[in-house]
């Protein structure tokens, strides 16, 4: 029996009383499920260890790429014991719908909260949530209403994402974050900042850092897509309400990106009282789609978190 099989056999041993606590903390406030919201997709990948871990881990999706960007990292994690899956939340345009579209019930932070918490549900109350940029937003307003038993915060958007989103509208102090700011967060947004490249909106070097040159901007675009305007604003008009509790959080920045700040990520670990910061070297924001060892590093300062955890 290797160790990680003898590491999940000891912590299977204690599910019982861990279960019966974080169903508590996941089922306590349903009441704040929305009944009509629509559900996003859920691929899950099914445990293929020597033992299965009593932990399943969901892995949310960012502003700009889709869920499938995060199948691999699934994968990984099956292959170590764990259930697995990864979200596609509605509500987000790609190259093939690059006119805004709205889902059923709408896309504002709320459904996609409700949509996290679908995926919970059908995956167990043991399971933990791996978060990059907006989806970490969505995952820390998940946390005001109900219970993880630990998250992991890749490059997310801190608690108060209205600086964040300022800044990657390029708005001076004095400029509204008005529709002409939010039109730099659509996909017709985003296309437009791939080609012509201006310093405004997302531009290739903001997202993939240097080794987006021109060869590959194409390969990578298949990738991308965009949250609804409608979304975007209410992000920036709802920050976390969130008193600081005992859930168990590993924050995770990359050295070079260039969307989310050192004060983000400060921010992020002073608002949560979180003590785990791990640093993605030579990184940039979606390092997920072109880089396959800043991946790995992610891989193994979860794996590494989690056992030092659970």
């Amino acid at each position: 029996m290797s160790m990680f099989s003898a590491q999940i056999l000891r912590r299977n041993r204690v599910f019982l009383g861990l279960k019966s606590r974080a169903l508590s903390q996941v089922y306590s406030k349903r009441r704040f499920l929305s009944q009509n919201a629509s559900h996003g997709a859920l691929t899950k990948y099914a445990s293929s260890g020597d033992v299965e871990s009593a932990y399943s881990l969901l892995f949310l999706h960012g502003a700009w790429e889709n869920a499938q960007s995060w199948a691999d990292s699934a994968k990984y994690f099956a292959k170590l014991g764990h259930n697995s899956a990864t979200l596609e939340f509605s509500g987000f345009s790609n190259s093939s719908t690059s006119a805004q579209t709205e889902s059923e019930g709408g896309t504002k932070v709320k459904n996609l909260v409700d949509q996290v918490h679908s995926a919970v549900t059908e995956l167990g109350p043991l399971t933990l949530l791996v978060a990059p940029c907006l989806g970490g937003f969505i995952a820390q307003k998940y946390l005001e209403s109900w219970g993880v038993p630990g998250l992991v915060l890749v490059n997310s958007f801190p608690p108060n994402a209205s600086n964040v989103l300022r800044r990657i509208a390029d708005l001076k102090p004095e400029e509204p974050f008005d529709s002409n700011a939010l039109a730099q967060f659509g996909y017709t947004g985003i296309f437009s900042s791939l080609l012509g490249k201006p310093r405004f909106t997302v531009a290739p070097e903001k997202l993939f850092g240097t080794a987006a040159d021109d060869a590959n901007i194409s390969k990578l675009k298949e990738n991308l897509q965009a949250p609804t305007t409608e979304l975007i604003l209410d992000v920036f008009q709802n920050p976390v309400k969130l008193e600081p509790g005992s859930v168990p959080i590993l924050v995770v920045q990359s050295t070079e990106d260039k969307i989310i700040s050192d004060d983000d990520i400060q921010s992020i670990m002073t608002f949560h009282n979180a003590e785990q910061l791990v640093k993605i070297d030579r990184a940039s924001h979606l390092f997920v789609l072109n880089d396959s060892q800043a991946r790995d590093q992610l891989h193994e300062a979860i794996h590494k978190w989690f056992d030092e955890t659970f």
